[in-house]
């Protein structure tokens, strides 16, 4: 990890960025939305527009990706494939019933409803990371030389992600069986994306080569804070109950991700317009 940090790195051409302008796109206008709608709810907690920022941010996000599913399957196979789409439809779900009916927000079966989707959501994320796993280390077995069947995360990286993924999932469901929010509950959601970001930081020297220093960094950056959105609350469970406080850590700070990554995805994006622009014929 340190080498990655002091060597020169070499930006790959952006005709080999896979990923489509529109899901690029897509994806930064999901994100966007959906930060908006936390820092929304931060202030107006339980009224219609920010869960409505948040259901359409997720719908976006999720159909932008799921344009991106021929080129997935070549290194995911048809099931890590389906589970990634299903995982963030799971997302696009957990927030439509209260878009739909926002006095759902007080109703307990209904939050109960929303962490159990959010922790499906990122446990079918992690069958997603360890099925990659799988397939690392049987394309390594085999010699495949695709590059677009290869997966470029070393075990390690995709072995603190799978893990964090899960581990983050069970403080959802967790959370969904204690709605007072335990200690237990704040700490594996600490843990999780602590695990994540160690991780991507791991696979620092070639996430660098597609986004460069600036976006590699804001990826470690962002799930780092979401780790750090957790931490007072394990100190002070009841922090999370603060009238002022506890929306500013779980909702404020909670968005600035959002934002982080948007942008990272948005430099993508215009450089593979400006390609596409460049040589048309392509």
């Amino acid at each position: 990890m340190a080498a990655a940090l002091k060597k020169p790195v070499d930006v790959i051409p952006a005709d080999e960025i896979h990923a489509s302008f529109f899901t690029l796109l897509g994806s930064v206008a999901g994100l966007v939305l959906s930060g908006i709608g936390l820092l929304l709810s931060w202030h107006h907690p339980g009224t219609l527009m920010p869960v409505t920022f948040e259901t359409a941010g997720a719908l976006i996000l999720a159909i932008a990706i799921s344009t991106h599913v021929s080129h997935l399957s070549k290194r995911l196979g048809a099931v890590g494939v389906g589970a990634s789409v299903l995982a963030l439809y799971v997302w696009v779900a957990s927030w439509l019933p209260f878009a739909l009916n926002r006095k759902r927000y007080v109703m307990i079966n209904w939050q109960h409803y929303f962490y159990c989707c959010w922790g499906l959501a990122l446990a079918l994320f992690a069958l997603v990371a360890f099925i990659a796993l799988q397939i690392k280390e049987a394309n390594e077995y085999k010699g495949e030389e695709d590059p677009l069947a290869q997966i470029h995360m070393s075990f390690t990286s995709l072995l603190f992600v799978a893990s964090g993924l899960l581990i983050f999932s069970i403080g959802f469901f967790d959370m969904a069986a204690h709605l007072s929010g335990e200690r237990f509950s704040w700490a594996l959601q600490f843990i999780g994306p602590l695990l994540i970001a160690i991780g991507v930081t791991w696979h620092l020297e070639h996430a660098t080569k597609h986004l460069g220093y600036a976006g590699a960094l804001l990826g470690i950056l962002s799930v780092t804070i979401w780790a750090l959105c957790s931490l007072p609350f394990v100190i002070n469970p009841a922090l999370a109950f603060d009238g002022n406080w506890g929306l500013r850590i779980s909702n404020g700070l909670f968005s600035l991700p959002y934002f982080l990554i948007a942008l990272t995805l948005g430099a993508i994006a215009l450089r593979k317009r400006k390609l596409e622009m460049t040589n048309p014929q392509d």
